[in-house]
């Protein structure tokens, strides 16, 4: 199932770029997230069919500012539970120290609102 690349929110995009094949979700696919105060290169690092994913970000990928946040790595950890499979993220960042309670509390909020909008998307695909 597509989930990246559909529906992106302008004027952010995630591009992904494989030469030996359609770009896709697979390891090795070099990726961008970008938009405004945001740049996130990396790589698709460690898949592990139905339990775990990671993105390895490049040095120069960051969130507002290089000098503020420096994203390192992306975790995706996947656990089957009744017919359901439970999500956890785990974003790695380098963070000024004045910064990292507001970066904290920013993550809470936008991933639990990424956890609802991915689960409406498979709703309505199914």
């Amino acid at each position: 199932m597509e989930t990246f690349t559909e529906s992106q929110v302008f004027p952010y995009k995630v591009e992904f770029i494989d030469k030996k094949k359609p770009p896709s979700f697979n390891q090795g696919v070099w990726t961008n997230h970008h938009g405004p105060l945001l740049n996130l290169c990396g790589q698709i690092g460690k898949m592990i069919k139905y339990s775990y994913r990671d993105l390895n970000y490049s040095y120069g990928s960051y969130v507002v500012s290089f000098r503020l946040i420096r994203p390192t790595r992306l975790q995706f950890f996947l656990e089957k539970k009744n017919n359901e499979t439970i999500i956890t993220v785990q974003l790695d960042s380098y963070v000024s120290a004045w910064l990292q309670k507001t970066w904290s509390l920013f993550q809470a909020i936008f991933w639990s609102n990424f956890g609802k909008s991915i689960s409406k998307k498979i709703k309505q695909k199914k």
